[in-house]
C-alpha cells in the first residue's frame, strides 16, 4: 500500500501553501520547472540564487516566524454605520410588505379560481340544472377570461414568496438588534 506523501517543511512549501500556488504556479513566478520545485520542497536540491532570491523575496510576505508581514493578514471586520444598518431596516420592511401585498393578490386569486372549479364542476356534474343553458355557456365563456385556475406554477410562487417574506422580516429584526447594541446616530 503507497504511503501518504509528508507534507513539506521547505520555505517554497510554506510560501506556496500561503498563496494557494500549485507546483506550477509557483515554478512558473519563479522561472523553473514544476519538477525543480518538486525536488527543492523534497530537499533533494536546492534553488540557484536568481530563484532562491525571488523565493526570499516572496517569503517576506509570509507572516512570522517565516517572514515579516505583518499580524494579522486578514483585515478585521468593520462594523457598517448605523444609518446603513438603518437603511437596509427599512429596505427590508418596506420589501416584506409589498411580499404581503403580492402574497394576499395570489391567494385571493386563487381562491377565485378555486370558486370557479367549483361551480364548473357542479355543471359538469348535473347538466340538467335549472339554468338557463345560455347563461351555462356564457359562464364557460366567461371563465376563460377569469383567472387561471391554481397550477403547481402558483404554489411555487406561493411558497417562494412566503420564504421571501419570512427572510425580508428575520433580517429586518436583526438589523433592529444590531440597531440596539449600536452607539447612538452618526
Amino acid at each position: 500500500m503507497p504511503q501518504k506523501a509528508t507534507p513539506s517543511t521547505t520555505l517554497a512549501a510554506a510560501v506556496r501553501a500561503h498563496l494557494g500556488f500549485s507546483q506550477e504556479q509557483l515554478a512558473t513566478v519563479l522561472g523553473i520547472s514544476r519538477g525543480q520545485i518538486a525536488h527543492v520542497e523534497a530537499g533533494r536540491r536546492q534553488l540557484g540564487p536568481k530563484e532562491a532570491s525571488g523565493l526570499r523575496q516572496l517569503a517576506q510576505r509570509l507572516p512570522p516566524p517565516l517572514g515579516s508581514a505583518p499580524q494579522p493578514l486578514c483585515p478585521k471586520a468593520v462594523s457598517p454605520a448605523p444609518a446603513v444598518l438603518r437603511r437596509r431596516r427599512a429596505w427590508c420592511v418596506r420589501e416584506a410588505a409589498n411580499g404581503r401585498v403580492a402574497l394576499s393578490q395570489l391567494e385571493a386569486d386563487a381562491a377565485l379560481a378555486h370558486r370557479w372549479e367549483g361551480l364548473l364542476r357542479e355543471l359538469d356534474r348535473d347538466p340538467t340544472t335549472v339554468l338557463d343553458p345560455t347563461l351555462v355557456k356564457r359562464l364557460r365563456t366567461e371563465r376563460l377570461a377569469a383567472p387561471p385556475a391554481a397550477r403547481p406554477a402558483t404554489a411555487a410562487a406561493h411558497t417562494l414568496l412566503t420564504l421571501r417574506i419570512g427572510l425580508l422580516e428575520a433580517e429586518a429584526s436583526a438589523l433592529a438588534a444590531l440597531l440596539a447594541d449600536a452607539p447612538g446616530p452618526e
